[in-house]
Formats: structure tokens, C-alpha cells, sequence
């Protein structure tokens, strides 16, 4: 059998000042080794089982040339080789300045070279909690925290961690309480009449309520004070729903069925809903 070129590797990628084994694995009765390894010390080498260190990070080429005294064979692997440094200095990351209470906003970082995870941080801790460790991630807010928070990344390998990127300071604003909507009296109301009034059973000040009908807006809005407020009379039948909105958040309040008797001896428009008529 000729010569015939063929080597493998102990490791492929490796640490700045790292080495590798080379393992010979040519055919035929071979007399003779020549090794070349770009970015490797030694960079040329004549053993059958060569072992080179790489100092500076990169992505390396290595040829073997064999030869048995008459014939001989190239092999050569592009970019066999990664040489890696410990990552870099993540960049600050970007997302959500205003995240809301108990929602779940995205950050991410510019990716770093050779990086293979990412260590995220929210302070104060009991802010939130992140998932996911790459140069994109879900920062999980708290039902409680509102106020300032501090988010940062780290970039890291097996060669080790980078330092800690700047932080990005965003403010974690309250989200609307969740209030119900009570018809006044009952859910229901005898044709001819004028309908019955729709009340929100609490509120907030510097939050905004606005009404929707079937899930279409009715175009009402009421500025809460605090207490119960009301969305005035209403008369047409199905499922009234709000929603309470702040200049940065928002949140849907429960519903409630309206609707009218037939008559005032007859049950309601739905016999599940219990209500006696209105007079």
C-alpha cells in the first residue's frame, strides 16, 4: 500500500498557551514525517505524534506529509485548529427601559468572540430573575418589585470569564391592579327600560379605564380615584371587560354578562345567570 496522509487531534479547540496532540493515522509503511502548523510552536515538526501549543487565539490550517521513499501523500486541514482567548468585555446590554411589574422583557448584548454562554444579573436580586444563557435572554419581573433596577452580562468559555459589562439602568413600573366589573343590581335589566349602570369595584389614581363591549372599545374612559367608579348606564347585551392603563402599562380588569329579560315574568336572556328582573 502507498503512502497515504491521515491524522486526527486530541482536542481541536483549545486555550491561548494550550496544546494539542497530534495522532498519526497514515497508511502504507511510511518513512518519513513533515508537519506544518500555521499559528503553532513548533510550527514545523518531523515526529509521527507531534505536540504544539498555540499562544495566540485564532483559527488554524495543519497539513502532514507523508512518504514511504518513493511515494509520498499531502494532507491538509483548513481551519482544523481554534485557538481561543477568554472573552472579552460584554457591551452594555439594550432592552426595555420601562419594563412592567410581573411581565417578562427581553435584553440582549452584542455576541462576543468565542464566547459559549452568558451570565446575566438583575440588582436588587428580588427584582426579577433571568432564563436563558445567551446573548439574548428573558428577564422574569417580580409580582412585588417596582423601581430602579441594574442588569448585567457576562461573556464566558472554557477558557474563562470575561470581566462584567456596563450596566444598563431601566425602572420596573406598577402594573393596574386587577378590579371586577358589577352591574349595579343585577346583570340584567327588563326590555324598555334604560339599562343598568356598570360599576368597577376599585381603582387607582393616575390609572385610565376604558370600557370594551364584545372586545371592541365603547369609547369610554374613567379616570380612577381610588374607589369605585362608574362606566355609567349601559344597555347593550353581551360581555363588558375593561382595561386600566398607566403612560407605561396596562391590564385587563374582569368581566362581566349583561343582558335583558324578555319579559319581566320570564327568566333571563341566560337561564345560567340568576338575576331578578329590574323594576
Amino acid at each position: 500500500m502507498q503512502a497515504t496522509a491521515g491524522f486526527s487531534a486530541s482536542n481541536t479547540t483549545t486555550c491561548e498557551g494550550g496544546s494539542v496532540n497530534f495522532i498519526d493515522g497514515s497508511l502504507g509503511i511510511i518513512t518519513s514525517y513533515e508537519w506544518h502548523f500555521e499559528g503553532g510552536t513548533p510550527a514545523t515538526s518531523t515526529d509521527a505524534n507531534p505536540t504544539v501549543t498555540y499562544n495566540t487565539n485564532g483559527v488554524y490550517d495543519v497539513t502532514q506529509i507523508v512518504s514511504d521513499g518513493t511515494t509520498s501523500d499531502t494532507l491538509e486541514m483548513e481551519d482544523y485548529i481554534t485557538a481561543m482567548s477568554v472573552p472579552a468585555q460584554a457591551g452594555t446590554p439594550s432592552g426595555s427601559a420601562d419594563p412592567c411589574q410581573n411581565s417578562s422583557p427581553q435584553y440582549s448584548t452584542d455576541p462576543v468572540t468565542y464566547a459559549s454562554s452568558y451570565t446575566w444579573t438583575v440588582e436588587p436580586a428580588n427584582a426579577g430573575s433571568f432564563s436563558g444563557n445567551g446573548a439574548t435572554t428573558t428577564l422574569n419581573l417580580s409580582q412585588t418589585y417596582t423601581g430602579t433596577i441594574n442588569i448585567k452580562v457576562r461573556a464566558e468559555n472554557e477558557c474563562g470569564d470575561g470581566a462584567w459589562s456596563n450596566a444598563l439602568t431601566s425602572t420596573v413600573r406598577a402594573t393596574p391592579t386587577i378590579y371586577n366589573i358589577t352591574a349595579q343590581g343585577t346583570g340584567a335589566y327588563c326590555e324598555g327600560t334604560s339599562g343598568t349602570e356598570l360599576l368597577l369595584d376599585g381603582s387607582e389614581t393616575g390609572v385610565d379605564y376604558e370600557l370594551f363591549l364584545d372586545d371592541v372599545s365603547t369609547g369610554i374612559f374613567v379616570s380612577g380615584t381610588g374607589d369605585t367608579i362608574s362606566f355609567g348606564v349601559q344597555s347593550e347585551e353581551g360581555i363588558y371587560t375593561a382595561m386600566g392603563a398607566t403612560d407605561y402599562c396596562s391590564q385587563d380588569m374582569s368581566g362581566q354578562h349583561l343582558g335583558t329579560y324578555d319579559q319581566c315574568s320570564r327568566n333571563p336572556w341566560n337561564s345560567s345567570w340568576k338575576y331578578r328582573c329590574l323594576r
